[in-house]
Formats: C-alpha cells, sequence, structure tokens
C-alpha cells in the first residue's frame, strides 16, 4: 500500500526526460489520487516547459540543443527539423 509514502506529504517528480509529458501526467495524477501534493517536477533533458500546470526544471531542455546545433552551419536541416517538432507540438519554436 503507498498510501502512506504519499499522502499528505510534498512529492518531487523526477524524470530522465519529459518529451510529451504524458507520463509525467500520469504521476500527477497519482499523486493527487493518493492525497499527496505535487511539490515540483525535475528532469535532465525536456522539450516541455510545463506539464500539468507545474513548471518543468530541466538540466538541459530542447532550447539549449538547438543552440548549440546552430554553432555548426552543417546542422542546420537538424535545427530545421527540431523547430518544426515544436511547432508542430505546440512548443515555442
Amino acid at each position: 500500500n503507498i498510501v502512506p509514502m504519499i499522502a499528505g506529504k510534498n512529492v518531487l517528480i523526477l524524470a530522465v526526460s519529459v518529451a510529451s509529458g504524458r507520463t509525467v501526467e500520469a504521476a500527477i495524477d497519482a499523486i493527487n489520487y493518493y492525497g499527496g501534493k505535487v511539490a515540483g517536477i525535475g528532469s535532465i533533458f525536456s522539450t516541455a516547459e510545463d506539464c500539468g500546470g507545474f513548471p518543468v526544471y530541466s538540466v538541459v531542455d530542447v532550447y539549449d540543443i538547438i543552440e548549440y546545433l546552430e554553432e555548426d552551419e552543417k546542422n542546420t536541416e537538424n535545427v530545421l527539423r527540431i523547430k518544426n517538432y515544436l511547432a508542430v507540438n505546440g512548443a515555442k519554436a
């Protein structure tokens, strides 16, 4: 039974990566269902700036990757692909 571990507690969601946010949203739902409070969301890499109404704090985000790739002209096509992905999926490009 996980209720005693979550009920009434602040819970930090840690993820390796946050892309679509579906897994984190499921975690938020579970924490709320069991009576916990989401304290925040942290990840190593993220394409999402927020998820489920909470900001996502990441070590590296997609904009860092774009900035790095833009330093070399041979990456132009990949940068355009990433920006297109972001435009299609609702993130700012």
